[in-house]
């Protein structure tokens, strides 16, 4: 998301704690200024220097450095842990950190929630060699209210994080052998999943992916990552249930079990393989 200038009068306390600079316009530092930070707050955080941080470590650390955003540092969290290990990494913890300073920096009504069009500026001026269609935003407003929550700016943010960092080419677009490098990296141990998951987000069949088919790619592999406990390549009704809780909320466990047998190709073995679980989550998510 964006960012804002340092406050002058800031405290050592607050830079300890990797507090979040006064709101002001973007300007040609903001990412620079977001990151430093991160890095410095992460430094704190990370007493044992193993270069992770549990739950509790970071929620006490980020609802002391936005205490605003306190309630929401936990989905804030669950959104940026990945592969469900409930640590994160350095880039993982750095992302949120961004992320939460940025937001409350939009977020001046403190209601943990901002409008599609904030969030759309404010990414633009983060990663302003990203092209950003409104679209991108609209697929996550679960509501329709043209908000959107903290934890969905956060799966968001790092969407195009990961898009602009992916696209080396600076193309404008991902092809397989980017998002194959960058996936393998983040999930080494889904390499052998990752050309499925693209020819399934790869809509147009052009082998490039767009910010859109990037971010569905990205969204719906983490959950199949966290759903497959047991790591077989493969997701069982149970662990299907689990990760559609955690993704999308209760509502949807009423209708999972038909939708599950619907999506479920390999003539009912009560298993989703990474296509299945791509179209069931996408529909899910739609």
């Amino acid at each position: 998301m964006g960012c804002s200038s340092s406050k002058p009068d800031a405290t050592a306390a607050q830079k300890q704690a990797g507090a979040p600079e006064q709101a002001g316009p973007p300007d040609a530092d903001t990412k620079d200024t977001r990151a430093a930070a991160a890095k410095d707050a992460f430094a704190t955080v990370d007493k044992s220097g193993d270069g992770k941080v549990s739950m509790p470590e970071a929620k006490k650390a980020l609802e002391a450095a936005f205490p605003k955003l306190g309630k929401y540092v936990a989905k804030a969290f669950l959104a940026s842990d990945d592969d469900g290990s409930f640590y994160l990494d350095r880039e993982e913890y750095e992302a949120v950190h961004a992320c939460l300073a940025s937001f409350a920096a939009v977020d001046t009504s403190a209601d943990g929630k901002v409008s599609v069009m904030e969030a759309k500026a404010a990414l633009a001026a983060e990663f302003a060699a990203v092209t950003i269609p409104t679209t991108f935003f609209l697929t996550s407003d679960a509501d329709g209210d043209f908000y959107l929550s903290l934890p969905e700016l956060v799966g968001l943010r790092q969407s195009v994080a990961a898009y602009a960092d992916a696209d080396k080419s600076g193309d404008g677009k991902i092809s397989m052998p980017e998002a194959k490098k960058l996936l393998v990296a983040r999930f080494p141990r889904r390499a052998n999943t990752v050309a499925e998951f693209f020819l399934a987000a790869d809509e147009t069949k052009d082998f490039y992916l767009s910010l859109v088919e990037f971010s569905s790619l990205m969204r719906t592999f983490a959950s199949f990552t966290k759903a497959d406990r047991s790591g077989d390549g493969k997701v069982s009704l149970p662990e299907a249930k689990k990760a559609v809780a955690n993704d999308f909320g209760e509502g949807p466990l009423k209708k999972l079990t038909a939708l599950f047998m619907e999506y479920d190709g390999k003539g009912g073995d009560f298993y989703l393989q990474p296509k299945e679980y791509y179209a069931l989550h996408k529909a899910l998510a739609a």
